[in-house]
């Protein structure tokens, strides 16, 4: 028996050597690979192994077997992958019309806004015209004043339109009380 084939620790060693005491008590349809001295099988021994169970009590599997299972873990990774991938697409694009509806609806408010700090100081111009005018100039007050009233309702209707503008409006008005 080859000393080198036992370690101290009980485990037996691989070596590139072939054990030349095992090699004549093979049977003689078995060749042995020197290198890593795993017997070959020939075509009448595969016929056999294709309907007997493993020691795990696992069925011998063909090639084509395993390759269409795996086929088949594979697309349903993938199907699996694809559904989360439009899953998160989905989430992203909602929270993007979100994030625009926002910013939609901020940008109406500063217009408005914007609007009615302009015409409250047409509103202010058309005022100061008035009262710069002399008492007889009577057509002159009228139209202004119409121009005015059509200048306090676009401001009335932008007001009542923006709640930052009612808000500031009713401070307004108490702060005056």
């Amino acid at each position: 028996m080859n000393p080198k084939r036992h370690l101290d620790s009980g485990a037996t060693a691989a070596f590139s050597e072939p054990d030349h005491d095992l090699i004549d008590t093979l049977p003689n349809h078995t060749r042995v690979d020197a290198a890593n001295s795993e017997p070959y099988l020939d075509a009448v021994q595969i016929e056999n192994l294709s309907d007997t169970s493993l020691d795990v009590g696992v069925l011998w599997q063909s090639r084509e077997d395993l390759q269409t299972e795996a086929d088949t873990e594979n697309r349903a990774q993938k199907t699996r992958r694809q559904e989360e991938t439009r899953q998160e697409l989905i989430r992203l694009q909602k929270e993007e019309a979100i994030s625009a509806a926002g910013r939609y609806e901020a940008n109406m408010v500063s217009m408005r806004e914007a609007q009615a700090i302009e015409l409250r100081r047409r509103e202010v111009a058309l005022e100061n015209q008035i009262d710069a005018l002399r008492p007889w100039n009577i057509l002159q007050k009228r139209e202004l004043g119409r121009q005015l009233a059509i200048a306090t309702e676009r401001l009335n209707g932008l007001t009542q339109s923006t709640p930052k503008m009612r808000q500031l409006e009713s401070e307004q008005r108490r702060r005056a009380a």
